[in-house]
């Protein structure tokens, strides 16, 4: 009796033994190439995390359900921050969030007056899992409607008292010509007003123009038609799998904005401002292409995290060696 239960464990075990090389035959290994388009995650193996992206079989680790989160839901009058997780249709996993801002010739700004804002809101319709309305508004300011009357005029009105002064310019025609300049007054909102230094227009990008390996910051100051100054420093940053990738104008203009911004679409998704490597599984994986991998891995280019740049460089070693 004790004789057949022994046998009987040794049957056991060698059937879990095949079951299990069978699982690991059929299911896909780390750098096998898969569709997730057509086939998902199947040809992977999402029960030990190995998952299709970007059409690779590929270790994740991270949260896979996909979701969309919207606390003022779609009203123009409230700045809010919407957060998402959604893969591509290479199977890329994309999270990251957006803020509802505001336009003035398409081009984001903090302030403007007779312009737009650009609304984010939750849509399961999308593979984003989010879009994007943009309504017309008298003023916005940091991401919402205002009314005019209660934030520019106001705000007009009270520098004009702290100034003592009254006088009206007109700045989109003279300049700064109608006010005392030589004693520091210029036309700010249309109002002469004193400055302790003379407004300069300037714009300054860290990544020299559109680079997308590199998180770039913007610093800009320019004047509007009515005179006013606008300031202030901005990053490139991610919009789903889109980069809003910011450089400055050429020339600088005499009035308005004096940078632009370039949507981008990135193959391989951004994160952090970046778009993200793709190594396509039918490229020729050569010496000189790994060389370049691994100088981008040296630098941290390959991903947002040092785990991320790590799991990038291993499958770019992977496909080599299946290759050579």
């Amino acid at each position: 009796m004790k004789k057949r239960v022994g046998i009987l464990k040794r049957i056991i075990v060698f059937l879990s033994l095949i079951l299990l090389l069978t699982s690991l035959v059929n299911a896909g290994r780390t750098g096998d190439s898969c569709n997730y388009l057509i086939d998902g995650d199947s040809e992977c193996d999402a029960l030990n995390n190995i998952y299709c992206i970007n059409n690779i079989c590929t270790v994740y680790l991270d949260s896979t359900e996909e979701y969309c989160s919207d606390p003022d839901g779609n009203d123009p009058n409230t700045q809010t921050t919407i957060s998402y997780l959604f893969r591509t249709d290479t199977g890329a996993f994309v999270e990251g969030s957006s803020e509802d801002t505001c336009l003035d010739n398409l081009v984001i700004i903090d302030e403007c007056e007779s312009c737009q804002v650009e609304e984010y809101i939750c849509d399961d319709t999308q593979i984003e899992k989010y879009n994007k309305n943009v309504f017309d508004c008298d003023s916005c300011e940091t991401g919402k409607c205002v009314e005019y009357e209660e934030s520019q005029a106001d705000e007009e009105e009270q520098e004009a008292e702290e100034t003592n002064n009254t006088v009206a310019c007109n700045y989109l025609k003279y300049k700064d010509n109608e006010c005392e300049y030589e004693e520091n007054l210029y036309c700010i909102n249309n109002i002469c007003n004193y400055l302790d230094e003379s407004p300069e227009s300037y714009c300054a990008d860290t990544d020299k123009g559109i680079n997308t390996s590199v998180k770039g910051k913007l610093d800009y100051s320019y004047r509007t038609e009515t005179g006013k100054i606008l300031s202030n420093e901005t990053w490139d940053k991610c919009i789903g799998t889109d980069l809003n990738e910011l450089s400055c104008l050429p020339k600088i203009p005499f009035v308005g904005p004096n940078y632009e911004l370039s949507e981008i679409n990135c193959e391989g998704g951004c994160v952090n401002g970046i778009c993200m490597l793709v190594v396509e599984q039918t490229e020729e994986m050569n010496d000189q292409i790994l060389l370049q991998a691994v100088q981008d891995w040296s630098e941290g280019k390959l991903g947002e995290t040092e785990e991320d740049n790590d799991s990038a460089i291993q499958e770019i070693i992977e496909l080599w060696k299946q290759e050579s």
